[in-house]
Order: structure tokens, then C-alpha cells, then sequence
């Protein structure tokens, strides 16, 4: 019994820590690809909103995702300026290319103390 368990809770482990591991890159490369696909939709620097860019990538079926794990990327990565439309609807969240201020700073000098 102690040796089935000396061999058996090693490996268990070992494919819990190698099936986590490919599920995190796998997360990555999709969210990488999603990014690619959200800058290449908003070319010209135009501002668009979320709602276009999302139907925009789901129509060519390109990506499987939800609606909210789309404006998880959308807000972690591109920054939201509020934009009134002409319309008369209202403010609109608009996406524009440009990176969050938290990703900014590494492309900063360093502060002087």
C-alpha cells in the first residue's frame, strides 16, 4: 500500500504542476492573439467601442470567448476614454490603442531620490 503511494503521489503531482503549467501558456498565447486582434481592428487610430470590436472578432470566428472575458482583456490592456456621441445616446466608452499608465512607467526614467 506505502509503495503504491510513494510511486503514484509523485506523478499525480507532477501532472497537476505540467497540466497547470500548459494551461497558463495556453491562456497566454490565446490572450496575446486576442490583443493582436483587438490593435488590428482599431487601425487608424479611431476610436471604436467595445461592443463593435467584440462583434467584429466573433463574426469572423476567429475567437471563442464570452463577452466578459473579452472586456477582461479590453480593460487590462487598452485604455478607455469616454467619448459623447453625436447621437444623443450619451457618454460611450471608446477603446483607443494606446497602453494602460501602469505599462508606461517601464518606458520612463528612472525617479531620482
Amino acid at each position: 500500500m506505502t509503495s503504491v503511494l510513494l510511486v503514484s503521489l509523485p506523478i499525480c503531482i507532477l501532472g497537476f504542476f505540467l497540466t497547470k503549467s500548459y494551461l497558463t501558456r495556453r491562456a497566454r498565447e490565446k490572450e496575446l492573439a486576442i490583443r493582436w486582434a483587438i490593435v488590428s481592428t482599431l487601425n487608424n487610430n479611431t476610436p471604436r467601442s467595445g461592443r463593435d470590436i467584440y462583434q467584429t472578432l466573433t463574426v469572423d470566428n476567429k475567437f471563442r470567448l464570452s463577452e466578459r472575458e473579452f472586456y477582461l482583456i479590453m480593460n487590462r490592456y487598452m485604455e478607455a476614454s469616454i467619448i459623447t456621441s453625436n447621437g444623443g445616446n450619451g457618454p460611450r466608452v471608446m477603446y483607443s490603442i494606446s497602453p494602460k499608465p501602469a505599462e508606461r512607467h517601464y518606458n520612463s526614467p528612472p525617479l531620482k531620490r
